[in-house]
């Protein structure tokens, strides 16, 4: 089941488009943006969460990705990230939540931060899962949430 998942996130991200130069590129997008869902997902707080979390996990992520140059940096996470569309990244992963659990599909929704300031505590901790970007995923009673803000 766990391999279906991963499969299924990363078809979902693998026509993410980027604003990329050809050719000075040291890392794959779709390594980088599974990199940094994956660790925002298991409780990553931030860029370098997302980096350390890589590493420690490298061996089962080499077994998806491609990771051609190995683990990005985190500066490099946060840079992939800061020119990612928000809606690109909204999008394919509100898909991929509802492939994975159809009792969500449609639930899935993008918050600002005006709408999720009733979240209160559990807004602050998701929100700093990816400072400056603000993705954010959790589980509240009801429903699924996901934050996407610049």
């Amino acid at each position: 089941m766990e391999e279906m998942k991963i499969k299924g996130l990363i078809e979902r991200f693998a026509d993410l488009p980027g604003k990329r130069v050809v050719g000075r590129t040291t890392h794959d997008l779709l390594d980088i943006v599974v990199i940094a869902l994956c660790a925002v997902m298991s409780g990553a707080q931030g860029w370098d969460d997302m980096e350390d979390r890589a590493r420690e996990r490298e061996g089962w992520l080499r077994e998806y990705l491609r990771l051609r140059n190995g683990i990005p940096g985190h500066d490099t996470i946060r840079r992939e990230f800061e020119s990612i569309s928000p809606q690109a990244l909204e999008s394919r992963f509100e898909a991929w939540m509802g492939e994975l659990c159809p009792a969500v599909k449609g639930r899935v929704t993008a918050l600002d931060g005006k709408t999720a300031a009733w979240l209160g505590p559990a807004y602050k901790r998701f929100a700093s899962a990816a400072p400056g970007v603000g993705l954010c995923s959790g589980i509240w009673p009801d429903a699924w949430a996901m934050l996407l803000r610049r």
